[in-house]
């Protein structure tokens, strides 16, 4: 009956002995698989902030090039927009913009807004462009103006006012249409990632479809509230796990907000510590399975070997 006991808790000790073991052996993985996702989710969020800025950075740069050639254009001796002779200007459009590699048209617009000649013909209906958001920031700061055509459009509007003895006389107005032409930093490398355009009101230019959590009641506030943090947050627009930026493109009203989904980045990481467990596990399932076999065996054998030697004793006994 002792020798029973002392075999039990001897059994028991063993296996405490091995499930400690085992946990140690698991508490590893665990560990460093914990440690490289939150190294991971920390150099996440630093790649989207200044994957962010860096497309805001480029897609500025190129929209500076428009302006500045839409100016040079305004400069020209022969673009007098008070006169009523407008054969200078529509040469000067055909020879300059004429399938433009810049603008999806140019054209020109007369103080009060209306459209008087454009490459190519038709673009904008003859109606006033003056009550525009655009056009009113034209007219109140005298420079050139990026911002979207209208609300809801997915052409961007590039603006340089024609001035002539220190007024406007009108403006000379490209037009970008995003969707057939490409513009350096308008599309987003990260995996999983996607990179809006939009305006201060929420108006959004890029991509062509629009992500449904830009329709969202708030979407502008939401956008400032990131703008003003200059760095990436946590947060789940699209019911996912995501990393948000938001930047300021150059000096304009557009703002450029890249979104990475946070799976695609740690899914390499999960796999790998899926593996690693498994593996941990079928080594601790071998090893139990062997030193439970070796454990048994070598009980049986005690146990044969006592029996041998307490039949020997008891023989001896009997003379």
């Amino acid at each position: 009956m002792v020798g029973s006991e002392a075999e039990e808790r001897l059994g028991r000790s063993v296996l405490i002995g091995l499930a400690v073991l085992g946990i140690i052996a698991l508490l590893g993985p665990f560990l460093t698989y914990l440690n490289e996702v939150r190294e991971t989710q920390r150099l996440l969020r630093a790649r989207v902030a200044r994957e962010a800025g860096l497309y805001a950075e480029a897609l500025a740069l190129h929209f500076g090039i428009l302006e500045h050639e839409l100016e040079r254009l305004a400069s020209r001796p022969q673009v007098d927009l008070l006169d009523e002779n407008l054969q200078p200007e529509r040469e000067l459009l055909e020879f300059t913009h004429h399938n433009s590699p810049f603008f999806s048209a140019v054209l020109f617009l007369d103080g009060n807004g209306f459209p008087l000649w454009s490459e190519p013909r038709g673009i904008l209906h003859s109606t006033s462009r003056k009550s525009d958001r655009w056009f009113q920031k034209l007219l109140r700061t005298g420079k050139p103006v990026v911002d979207a055509l209208a609300p809801g459009s997915r052409s961007f509007v590039v603006a340089a006012p024609v001035l002539r003895d220190g007024r406007m006389s009108g403006a000379v107005v490209g037009l970008v249409d995003a969707s057939k032409r490409g513009l350096p930093g308008a599309r987003a490398t990260i995996e999983g990632s996607t990179l809006v355009v939009a305006n201060q009101l929420g108006d959004v230019l890029l991509p062509a479809i629009p992500p449904g959590w830009t329709f969202a009641s708030g979407f502008p506030e939401r956008l400032e509230a990131l703008l003003r943090l200059r760095r990436a947050e946590t947060t789940d627009l699209s019911g996912k796990p995501e990393y948000v930026a938001a930047a300021q493109v150059g000096d304009t009203d557009l703002r450029l907000l890249l979104v990475a989904e946070e799976s695609p980045m740690l899914a390499p990481i999960r796999w790998r510590f899926f593996w690693q467990m498994l593996l941990v596990l079928v080594g601790q399932t071998v090893t139990l399975v062997l030193f439970s076999w070796f454990l048994r065996r070598t009980y049986l054998r005690y146990r044969e070997m006592d029996e041998a030697l307490a039949q020997q004793e008891k023989l001896a006994a009997l003379g």
